[in-house]
């Protein structure tokens, strides 16, 4: 009896000591110890007190092992994204779950203090045998349709949301709907308002992220538009909102950053009348939804031409420095135009991404993947990510200027912790000089924003890897001389 109560005496200090009680109600969950209505992890994750809230810098799967995580915590880079939670995946029958890769990844995340955006997939094999008995769009194991059984995924999304509630806050359902999902845009504007309401139930702080557009803006004329209508005639009927943040990817080659070409029909997309279009939208259905992207991505090298899709589609050489400048001005300008999370495409490279050996997507990332070449060197872009992350992170995001977009010259004025900061660069062939006005202190330091190498094997001292020069100044005004390498320019 003496060792019963001393048995029971430790698991009560435990649940004290570390606040991991939680009521279970119809949760069926491995991994757990379970005492009647008492449910307690074996996987404990520590919360940090060193959270980067609100930080705008993110990457897609930034990790995807546990070998990965010091690299995205060198970066400094606020919110990883993982958009692999597909259902059929998790739980294995009926209120069986497999959670063994989300946890093994956050528990050794939790020192670096990363926020989470989870990407939640409804495929589920066993649930479209249900109901998907004719042959369909539907009925294919991979299209993204209503579930047959509402019940029983409300019950997994559940499951799932209370079981990372304290380490999770940004949720996804689904990603590319625009290709992805199978029935109307109306119907998956439906399927999200479920997801929202459950989440707002079981993680009143946690957040709706509705699934991205693909790099194709003409997916979202022709399906997201839609979606912003059902979801403003929702909140009109008296339902409340349905998402809180719209997200679109922008995949591209050199200097695409402010116009894209979309595949799937040949147009040209403007960049910032694009996001214009999209706010416009949001606010005439009176949905006050943040604008994201979750995937942006350039790359450096000689992918072979085409995509996984089978559209053809010439890709270039793109050199090192290319892909560096290139992510410096996407950051920049989509800052610019009020977006207020950006993710970048990835830390390490894919290998054979969706079957395509040297394809777009596997040289986006900012090391080299040995699996292609046996190189596994750091690129010139990931020292570039670094320096943006350290000289602009705790910048006053809402209140960004534009000093300058015209004759190829770029100039934005950042105020970080009272000082300025200005970034600029120059698409012109020749160099350009710009006059700097209003910098309150006596110096200012320009800081070249690409290590001054060919690429990043050559980087031996992250310290000492870019060109740096102190100017004076003058009546409150520097002239800064642009060339084909973005720069900083710091008040001293």
């Amino acid at each position: 009896m003496k060792k019963i109560l001393i048995g029971v005496g430790i698991i009560i200090l435990i649940i004290i000591l570390f606040g991991v009680v939680k009521k279970v109600g119809n949760k069926v969950n491995n991994n757990l110890v379970q005492l009647d209505n008492i449910t307690i992890p074996i996987i404990f994750t520590p919360q940090n007190n060193n959270k980067k809230i609100n930080s705008p810098f993110g990457f897609l799967e930034g990790f995807s092992s546990v070998g990965e995580i010091d690299y995205f915590s060198d970066l400094g880079a606020g919110t990883n994204k993982d958009g692999r939670l597909v259902w059929e995946v998790f739980e294995k029958s009926p209120g069986v779950y497999d959670w063994s890769r989300s946890d093994k990844l956050i528990k050794a995340s939790a020192d670096i203090g990363n926020e989470w955006l989870f990407g939640v997939n409804p495929q589920n094999s066993a649930d479209k045998k249900k109901c998907r008995t004719t042959i369909d769009a539907c009925s294919n194991l991979k299209a993204e349709c209503t579930p047959c059984d509402i019940g029983n995924y409300s019950r997994f999304f559940t499951d799932i949301v209370n079981r990372y509630e304290d380490t999770v806050k940004y949720w996804q359902i689904g990603n590319e709907e625009n290709h992805a999902w199978k029935e109307s845009p109306e119907k998956y504007a439906d399927f999200v308002k479920i997801n929202y309401d459950l989440l707002k139930k079981n993680c009143s702080g946690c957040q709706l992220v509705l699934g991205g557009v693909s790099s194709r803006p003409s997916g979202y004329y022709d399906f997201y538009r839609s979606v912003i209508k059902r979801a403003g005639e929702i909140k009109k009927q008296g339902g409340g909102e349905t998402f809180d943040v719209f997200d679109f990817h922008w995949a591209g080659w050199y200097g695409s950053y402010k116009q894209i070409k979309d595949v799937s029909n040949g147009q040209y997309y403007d960049f910032k009348k694009y996001v214009s279009d999209i706010k416009s939208d949001l606010k005439a259905n009176n949905i006050s939804a943040e604008i994201w992207i979750t995937e942006m991505s350039t790359y450096s090298g000689d992918p072979i031409d085409g995509n996984p899709s089978g559209e053809f589609l010439q890709n270039p050489l793109q050199t090192e420095k290319q892909q560096a400048s290139e992510l410096i001005k996407r950051y920049i300008y989509s800052f610019d135009s009020g977006i207020k999370k950006v993710f970048w495409v990835k830390i390490n490279e894919w290998y054979k991404f969706a079957g395509l050996e040297n394809g777009f997507y596997d040289n986006v990332g900012l090391i080299n993947n040995s699996q292609a070449d046996g190189d596994s060197s750091k690129k010139l872009a990931y020292y570039t990510y670094k320096k943006m992350v350290e000289i602009l992170d705790g910048s006053d995001w809402n209140n960004i200027q534009t000093v300058q977009e015209s004759g190829g010259v770029y100039v934005y004025k950042f105020n970080k912790n009272g000082k300025n900061i200005w970034v600029a660069w120059n698409d012109n062939s020749g160099s350009k000089n710009v006059t700097l006005s209003g910098i309150t202190s006596s110096r200012a330091t320009i800081t070249e924003a690409v290590p001054k190498y060919a690429t990043g094997k050559e980087v031996a001292n992250y310290n000492t890897a870019f060109n740096t020069e102190i100017k004076s100044v003058n009546g409150g005004q520097v002239i800064i001389t642009l060339t084909d390498a973005p720069v900083f320019i710091e008040e001293n």
